[in-house]
């Protein structure tokens, strides 16, 4: 049993060390990651009086886990592909993609915990604003989005 944990300790070792270059960016999602976790509980046990739900929190850490991986494999092929800077980058656009979703669910989660709070609410509305006027394919996917999710409604109302 002994030697089942040092091969797995020795082998978790070895991927972290080269998996360094990107480390920074795992731990700057994982922070904004856990202060969305965080207003989300707040906001559904204060505002919303939902009972704690274990199953949303799981399948947060899930989606945590999911960017890790992307993370990790987009760097590891990128050094297996001689292209590190490349790599780097990629992961630099993934990582801020989804900061950007989590501190939206973050203002969002704000704004109907703190209703009242003109700078939170200010925030949230210059963030989408700017954000979206800065990047037009964001905003047609997120129309996009938007359309399909009414198109589900639509479906279920109507069986």
């Amino acid at each position: 049993m002994d030697g089942i944990k040092i091969f797995i300790v020795t082998l978790m070792s070895g991927l972290i060390a080269h998996l360094q270059p990107v480390h920074s960016a795992m731990i700057a999602l994982l922070f904004i990651f856990s202060a969305d976790m965080l207003c989300g509980i707040v906001t559904d046990l204060v505002v919303k009086k939902k009972n704690f739900n274990t199953g949303k929190i799981l399948l947060s850490f899930f989606y945590v886990a999911i960017y890790l991986v992307i993370l990790s494999s987009v760097y590891i092929v990128g050094v297996k592909m001689g292209d590190v800077n490349q790599a780097l980058f990629v992961d630099k656009f993934i990582t801020y993609v989804f900061i950007y979703f989590y501190v939206a669910n973050i203002f969002k989660n704000l704004r109907v915990l703190l209703p009242n709070n003109k700078p939170i609410s200010f925030l949230d509305y210059v963030f989408h604003l700017e954000i979206l006027k800065r990047i037009p394919s964001l905003s047609d996917w997120l129309e996009k989005q938007k359309e399909q999710k009414q198109i589900e409604e639509d479906e279920k109302v109507n069986s």
